[in-house]
């Protein structure tokens, strides 16, 4: 009974912290004009705080080129890591609504085909998808 009751403490401990985080951080993104200096970009990485540089991919060809058409030609039966979450609450203390309980959720990661992901994208996009599963690429499986 006694690590029971050990465990609900450590777990309401957690999620104490993770609010108190939250709170103290909020959801405040720096915007930069010019990508960062060395020291500026160490700091943010020290602090694990997001930054946003606005316009600096603004002459790369991919922003003409890579289409949704293009990249699902180029890459359509390449396999994707695909990371499922429900209704986009990844690494976060989320309440359970069947029992009431604050759990830590991390993505389920799946491989799935590039083309499969996009359609999915492009239905959930348009309305077509009810269910609240929110899908999303971390990175290209090798």
């Amino acid at each position: 009974m006694a690590e029971a009751s050990n465990l609900r403490t450590i777990d309401e401990a957690i999620v104490e912290l993770l609010t108190s985080y939250q709170e103290l951080n909020g959801a405040y993104v720096d915007e930069l004009e010019k990508a960062p200096s060395p020291l500026i970009l160490m700091q943010h990485v020290a602090q694990n705080r997001p930054f946003v540089v606005r316009g600096a991919a603004a002459d790369w060809p991919a922003l003409s080129l890579w289409s949704a058409e293009y990249l699902n030609t180029t890459l359509g039966e390449s396999t994707v890591k695909v990371a499922v979450t429900p209704s986009g609450n990844a690494d976060s203390a989320v309440t359970s609504s069947t029992d009431g309980e604050t759990y830590f959720t991390k993505p389920l990661e799946i491989d799935e085909r590039f083309d499969d992901f996009l359609s999915y994208i492009r239905q959930q996009e348009a309305g077509e998808i009810s269910r609240a599963d929110v899908k999303y690429s971390q990175a290209r499986k090798t």
